[in-house]
């Protein structure tokens, strides 16, 4: 099991988007804060953004796209996104506290809708911007 009882800094946000596309497909963009950037720039690329084929609730194995960082203003932004890229909608959302971010792993504590535990999900390179994130069973918090 993993401690996380030394993590006592405030969370930031995190979100969970339904991204509808133009030709009827869909993903989800799972969104996280990185934390120590201050201000509210709603163009402010502080987003770290992975691209999932499904929702991160009930999953404990995700297959994951890394993206480029995305705008702050996709923590609350419902509709459509330029460009004709299709529509965005919010289907979960909480607190995030990211642990590590480099090129080789990413970890990050995540409280999501009614649950008061937070998880510990850690994500591994696999090959290019593909990515596997691994939830954890944190204790201590």
């Amino acid at each position: 099991m993993v401690s996380v009882a030394r993590y006592a800094r405030p969370m930031a946000s995190t979100v969970v988007l339904r991204h509808e596309m133009p030709d009827g497909s869909h993903h989800f963009d799972w969104l996280f804060e990185r934390p120590g950037l201050p201000g509210s720039d709603p163009d402010a690329r502080v987003l770290v953004a992975f691209r999932l084929r499904e929702p991160p609730s009930g999953a404990s194995t995700l297959d994951a796209e890394r993206l480029a960082d995305h705008r702050r203003l996709y923590l609350h932004y419902e509709g459509p996104i330029s460009a004709g890229r299709g529509d965005v909608y919010r289907v979960d959302h909480g607190e995030c506290e990211i642990l590590r971010d480099d090129d080789a792993g990413f970890e990050v504590l995540v409280t999501v809708g009614d649950s008061e535990r937070p998880q510990l999900w850690v994500g591994l390179p696999v090959a290019g911007p593909v990515w596997r994130l691994v939830k954890h069973n944190p204790v201590g918090r």
